[in-house]
């Protein structure tokens, strides 16, 4: 028989079920649903991809339009100094019509197309007087075995003696030249006393004075500082560019992901899911903006300068770290950006989130 305490003891509850945790898809299957999200929302993610588009390639564009205007202003640079050398050879030879000159180099005849003040000065020479006779450039090994070289030479051109490593047969030199006349580029070459008593010696290319080099120093402080706050303001400029256009994207989806997290979607696949499609637009926008930007920079300068000047100075390796640089500041960009509203995303409760308006 029961007793009225027993009888009023509850009954003990049946145990219940434990509800499994939901397990996140493989990473192969997120990537298929970010396809086919952006599928989807293909019109939406086109205004996103734009914005990461145009944004880097404002960018690029920056930097290409600095990498030429530096060049071309070093070409400038060049060419008023191989006119300046111009003129000091003609103040000491004179005419230079049918008269010949000797240079001389330290490097192999290979190696001296690398040396770009040389070659424009060359160039310039068989420019303005077509019929001097250039011999050389030369290096020392072969001017001290065919000293002939220097038979009725008006003009000795020493081109940075301080890497010539041969010392060098003046006497032979000096007794075959018509104009005892030697135009140091560079280090001034060395000279036994009776060679150095006979020919006349100068600096092909007058040093500049203090106020010359103060006023060249700044204005490459000043290209450096200009293209700085340039490259800063570009970049800055598609930093909130991308960012704005992910954020959109990303807080237009809440109701989308409180759906997801009512069938059991964890945060972490909700992180994961928006990180992936904001990675892909990255990647494919910065692509795009940067061929984009590479185009604009190229041809605003080409339609100004012409074709075959702009591509004369391309540095191709400026251009190249440019473009792995925008390519990598769009894709980084991209995923920092949505990092934010992806991480508030996963939070909301899913009720919230479903009843979000935006």
């Amino acid at each position: 028989m029961v007793s009225s305490k027993q009888q009023n003891q509850p009954l003990p509850a049946p145990p219940q079920a434990g509800i499994g945790r939901t397990r996140d898809p493989s990473l192969p299957k997120t990537v298929r649903m970010t396809a086919g999200s952006v599928r989807n929302r293909f019109g939406r993610m086109t205004v996103t991809w734009m914005g990461i588009a145009l944004g880097i390639s404002f960018l690029m564009s920056a930097m290409v339009s600095s990498s030429l205007r530096q060049s071309l202003q070093e070409v400038t640079d060049r060419r008023a100094d191989t006119e300046s050398m111009l003129g000091t050879l003609r103040g000491e030879v004179g005419n230079l019509g049918g008269k010949s000159v000797v240079i001389v180099v330290g490097r192999s005849a290979g190696s001296v197309g690398s040396d770009r003040s040389l070659s424009s000065f060359v160039d310039l020479l068989r420019a303005r007087s077509p019929t001097l006779i250039v011999r050389g450039p030369v290096t020392v090994d072969e001017a001290n075995a065919s000293p002939e070289t220097f038979s009725g030479a008006s003009a000795v051109i020493s081109w940075q003696a301080g890497e010539w490593g041969s010392q060098p047969n003046w006497p032979a030199w000096v007794e075959r030249m018509k104009q005892l006349v030697v135009l140091s580029f560079g280090a001034e070459p060395a000279m036994d006393p009776a060679a150095a008593s006979l020919v006349r010696t100068r600096e092909l290319l007058p040093p500049r004075t203090a106020e010359e080099q103060a006023r060249l120093e700044t204005r490459k402080a000043d290209q450096r500082h200009r293209l700085r706050w340039l490259v800063g303001v570009s970049l800055l400029v598609a930093a909130i560019g991308i960012s704005n256009a992910l954020l959109m994207s990303v807080s237009e989806r809440y109701r989308e992901i409180g759906t997801m997290k009512c069938l059991g979607a964890s945060n972490r696949f909700v992180i994961r899911l928006v990180l992936l499609e904001s990675a892909f637009l990255g990647i494919t926008g910065a692509l795009a903006g940067m061929l984009l930007g590479l185009v604009f920079g190229l041809f605003g300068f080409v339609g100004t300068y012409g074709f075959a000047t702009v591509f004369a100075v391309l540095d191709f390796s400026r251009i190249v770290w440019g473009c792995l640089s925008s390519f990598m500041i769009g894709w980084i960009v991209a995923v920092l950006a949505a990092l934010y509203p992806a991480g508030v995303a996963a939070r909301m409760v899913a009720a919230d989130a479903l009843r979000s308006e935006v």
